[in-house]
């Protein structure tokens, strides 16, 4: 697939036990996703990688997500 074709996905709970799983399997899956992680804390984002795909963020505080949700 194209990138142009690629969705980008937002998992928020990304560190969560079931987000790590959904979050994981889309980076596997790169040539149809591209995936990005929503967190709550540093910690974390260190859990799980720690890349510039995972944000920190609160879905309750809408100006805390914006970065994760540019573009998409």
């Amino acid at each position: 697939m194209a990138a142009s074709s690629q969705s980008t996905v937002l998992v928020t709970g990304a560190g969560g036990r079931t987000g790590q799983i959904v979050f994981k399997k889309l980076k596997e899956k790169r040539d149809q996703y591209i995936a990005r992680g929503l967190v709550r804390s540093e910690e974390s984002k260190q859990k799980i990688g720690g890349a510039d795909d995972v944000f920190i963020g609160d879905i309750k505080d809408a100006e805390s997500i914006v970065p994760a949700v540019q573009g998409i």
